[in-house]
């Protein structure tokens, strides 16, 4: 790949396919966590059809009108239209692989009003809610013919501290600010216990990556509600109290209970002495923020979510390595540790857990003591509908709510 990428190669060597339904990917080292990684960014991984993109210029093809119309797809439904504003309208894909769909049309009503939502599908205007407010769970239980369902998170909301800020020189301020934090409180207060919190701050969700994970015995710091220790950590780092720092909110994609959990934070870091300042902007302007080769160091924190990390500990790597610093990769707090940064290729070498293990767990430590996000919550998917709607089977992955849209169908 990286011949062709260069200009070397006019094919990439390492794929072939052997007859009209298979692709083969040969690897050029050994990679242990290449197919959990390809599996869990499976919505990213799109095939393009050569028929129509094969001979476009490769700068071109992001601007081509095929992604406005999408003429091919592999997926239970076809595009038809979309309304900006409105609704996105599908129909039944004749050609889907795993059989007939169960619906000739589906549509994706654009309501950004959670209240609107919730009042449209007890009049029966809609069918289908996803992302639904713990808050939200008892009156929709209520209403006659509508099902709640749920199933635990896999989607950590996080606060990305802006590795390259003075203000973060000392990893004690970063240390204080998570141990400032109230975030058992806010999972039981604000999401209603629907949700879950890494006791040492890390992404890595679920029983399955947990092998990788070293813990309290083996030094890692579990950060525990403890204001007195926040306010000791900020004296030992020698901490001005006059100092501000500013927080970046993309209000407009951000869940109420998110803004809401914030806001109660930052009157938590200023009782221990942290003055926070929350600034609402979109998203490009924090990414062309974050991106710029003389990063803004004024901004000191921000809100992101979104990313699954429960197949393999690899899977954090993207976000933790110097070279993907964003705009290279999607490490958005432009974290850069140059001690555990060569581990990540290494560990992923070996297929057998017991060689691999140590260096997760000396990354997991390093990053532990020295954090780049301060991991608030991961947050169950809730969804509702029409007691009518069948086949619906709810994951953890609110990116994945849709995963076997096929098998839905309608019985009166």
């Amino acid at each position: 790949m990286q011949a062709y990428t260069d200009g070397e190669a006019d094919s990439i060597s390492g794929l072939t396919t052997p007859d009209a339904s298979t692709v083969v990917i040969a690897l050029e080292n050994p990679d242990a966590a290449w197919l959990p990684n390809w599996a869990s960014l499976t919505r990213l991984n799109s095939m393009f059809p050569a028929h129509i993109l094969g001979d476009v210029p490769a700068e071109d093809i992001p601007t081509h009108e095929f992604f406005e119309t999408l003429p091919v797809v592999n997926g239970a439904y076809k595009f038809v239209q979309y309304v900006p504003d409105q609704f996105v309208e599908l129909e039944a894909n004749e050609n889907f692989s795993l059989g007939t769909p169960g619906f000739e049309k589906v549509f994706f009503k654009i309501i950004t009003e959670p209240e609107a939502r919730l009042a449209q599908l007890q009049t029966g205007e809609i069918q289908f809610v996803d992302q639904v407010a713990a808050s939200d769970i008892d009156r929709l239980e209520a209403i006659d013919g509508v099902t709640v369902n749920k199933a635990t998170g896999l989607n950590p909301n996080i606060i990305g501290f802006n590795d390259q800020s003075p203000a973060f020189a000392d990893p004690r301020v970063k240390q204080a600010l998570v141990f400032a934090a109230d975030r058992e409180g806010l999972c039981l207060q604000v999401f209603l216990g629907f949700c879950s919190v890494s006791d040492v701050n890390v992404r890595l969700v679920g029983d399955q990556v947990a092998w990788a994970v070293p813990t309290v015995d083996d030094g890692m710091i579990a950060f525990d509600f403890d204001p007195d220790r926040a306010r000791q950590l900020l004296e030992d780092a020698g901490w001005d109290s006059s100092t501000t720092l500013n927080l970046w909110l993309m209000s407009q994609a951000a869940p109420e209970p998110i803004i809401q959990s914030i806001n109660i934070m930052q009157a938590q870091w200023a009782d221990v002495g942290v003055n926070v300042e929350i600034t609402n902007v979109d998203v490009p302007t924090l990414l062309d923020n974050l991106g710029r080769e003389q990063l803004n160091t004024d901004v000191h924190m921000f809100w992101n979510a979104g990313a699954v990390f429960t197949l393999d500990p690899s899977s954090v790597q993207p976000y933790n390595l110097c070279a993907t610093a964003y705009p290279n990769g999607p490490n958005l707090t432009h974290y850069c540790d140059e001690d555990t940064d060569p581990m990540w290729a290494e560990a992923r070498l070996s297929a057998d857990q017991a060689v691999r293990a140590p260096l997760y767990e000396a990354i997991f430590l390093a990053e532990n003591q020295d954090p780049n996000n301060l991991h608030i919550a991961v947050l169950d998917n809730i969804v509702a509908y029409d007691d009518r709607l069948k086949g619906v089977k709810v994951q953890g992955d609110h990116w994945q709510t849709y995963w076997n849209i096929w098998e839905w169908h309608w019985e009166e």
